[in-house]
């Protein structure tokens, strides 16, 4: 096939897929720029507002405003626990705040470690964890450019 050749078949399929990987890779090129300039007009804007004691302004329709949301996390223990702030919200009535948890990443990265039925291409698990831990594998093409 030379230069000037449309592609067709599988190449046609290839052509869209690189052709729309490059799009996207531009596009997240400029919404990462105009993010930060974004995050760098909010910080200026909010060190003005406050300099001048404003809390909110008009501009073409849109109204830029302060906005404040407080965020709380537990004050962990000398020994890195949770546990003395888990006994006070219990204590406060608090504890249904208080779950347990299994960071799904590590428990994917634990899996991806065990080994594979070679009839099957299946994950072994340990017999006692078989009914407790889903699997699915997920598949996709994939795009990456030839040094």
């Amino acid at each position: 096939m030379g230069q000037g050749d449309k592609p067709s078949g599988i190449g046609a399929y290839a052509q869209k897929l690189v052709l729309a990987h490059l799009k996207v890779k531009k596009l997240e090129a400029e919404l990462k720029m105009a993010k930060a300039e974004f995050s760098q007009a909010q910080s200026n804007a909010q060190d003005v507002f406050l300099a001048q004691g404003v809390s909110s302004i008009d501009y073409r329709g849109f109204t830029a405003f302060l906005h404040s949301q407080d965020f709380a996390s537990l004050v962990k223990d000398e020994d890195g626990s949770e546990e003395a702030a888990f006994k006070a919200l219990k204590k406060a009535k608090l504890g249904w705040m208080i779950k347990p948890k299994v960071n799904t990443n590590t428990l994917s990265s634990w899996v991806r470690e065990q080994p594979e039925d070679e009839k099957t291409m299946e994950r072994i698990l340990p017999e006692d964890l078989k009914d407790h831990i889903s699997i699915f594998r997920k598949q996709e093409v994939r795009i990456r450019k030839k040094p």
